[in-house]
């Protein structure tokens, strides 16, 4: 058999069945992290001590005694958290952490600690979750320009109705180049298939997604990594908005499934039930399998196109995206084709 490296760490991969070449484009950014001084300089204390808690996230301690995390570049965009923070989140009316200073690239945050909400307490997040999108429905006409360009981009984003089918189309030219090329060889006549299935959903769902709310400020990633109990005892906060978007609140809640055993992201069954329930106005069932079904063609959207890219944008090993996308498309049309 021949040899392979599915942990990324060469430019090229062989696939253990054929044998054939994985080639790899770009690397991920590295992250320019500030010194203390110019964390110092930025927040107004003496930093006195620094943790790494990941490649881009940094847990700080201040001379003033105060806890903070810093965060450097971002996921699929690098701006968009950093703008965010600078013009529009508010802890108060978002559960985010507060911002205690922003930098070029980077951002210091409020510590509200890493204890996450339990899955079966999560009706609080859900229920926070609805707030901020009663609040933010039609507000980034009053923006700047900048922030809304950010979130215009985002991959969950949908700004008009025709956009649902409109990202098919644009994950099926991903796939057709896949298909034509060797070394995505997880991805083939079943995808195209699953595509087309997604296209006939895209016509169906799409005006009724459209139209269930207002566009709003989407986390992008609500899930229970991103949902943290409040130091004080509070409400839970909300936290790592890197994939915000701008939409119909429903999409939100593409983690959420009643009707199945979920993936651990977020409740599942009964308890998904209640979370559902604590979201007001709820959403109907068949409004949320499609919510589901476009989280799903997302996810598979930004896979290929970061395997694609000139820039890697994820943490996940290249050579793990197109298989990773070709089983999210597959999912999202089995759920398409479920409604």
């Amino acid at each position: 058999m021949t040899a392979s490296d599915f942990a990324g760490s060469h430019g090229w991969l062989l696939d253990p069945g054929g044998g054939t070449p994985r080639a790899m484009r770009g690397e991920r950014p590295r992250a320019e992290r500030p010194s203390d001084d110019e964390i110092a300089a930025a927040v107004g204390g003496e930093v006195v001590a620094r943790r790494a808690l990941s490649d881009r996230v940094e847990r700080l301690r201040l001379a003033d005694g105060r806890s903070a995390v810093l965060k450097v570049g971002g996921f699929w965009s690098s701006q968009t958290e950093r703008l965010l923070y600078a013009h529009v989140l508010d802890p108060v009316v978002d559960g985010s952490p507060a911002a205690l200073a922003l930098g070029r690239g980077w951002l210091l945050l409020e510590d509200v600690g890493d204890r996450r909400v339990p899955l079966e307490a999560a009706e609080a997040c859900f229920a926070r979750l609805a707030e901020v999108h009663a609040a933010r429905a039609g507000a980034a006409d009053a923006w700047p320009a900048e922030v809304r360009s950010a979130l215009a981009a985002a991959p969950l984003t949908v700004l008009r109705e025709g956009a649902f089918a409109d990202r098919v189309e644009e994950l099926a030219e991903l796939v057709e180049r896949a298909r034509r090329e060797p070394d995505a060889w997880e991805l083939g006549g079943a995808e195209a298939v699953a595509l087309d299935l997604l296209r006939r959903w895209a016509a169906r769902a799409g005006p009724a997604l459209w139209a269930s709310g207002p566009a709003t400020l989407l986390h992008g990633d609500f899930q229970r990594g991103n949902w943290l109990a409040d130091p004080g005892g509070g409400r839970p906060r909300l936290v790592d908005w890197e994939l915000a978007g701008l939409g119909p609140g429903v999409l939100d809640l593409y983690y959420l499934d009643p009707a199945g055993a979920g993936a651990g992201h977020a409740p599942a069954g009964a308890a998904a039930e209640r979370a559902l329930a604590a979201y007001a106005p709820r959403p109907s069932l068949e409004l949320l399998a499609d919510a589901i079904v476009w989280g799903a063609l997302v996810g598979a959207f930004m896979r290929l196109a970061d395997y694609y890219g000139e820039r890697r944008r994820s943490r996940t090993p290249p050579g793990e995206l197109p298989g990773a996308a070709a089983a999210l498309i597959r999912y999202a049309a089995g759920r398409a084709g479920a409604g």
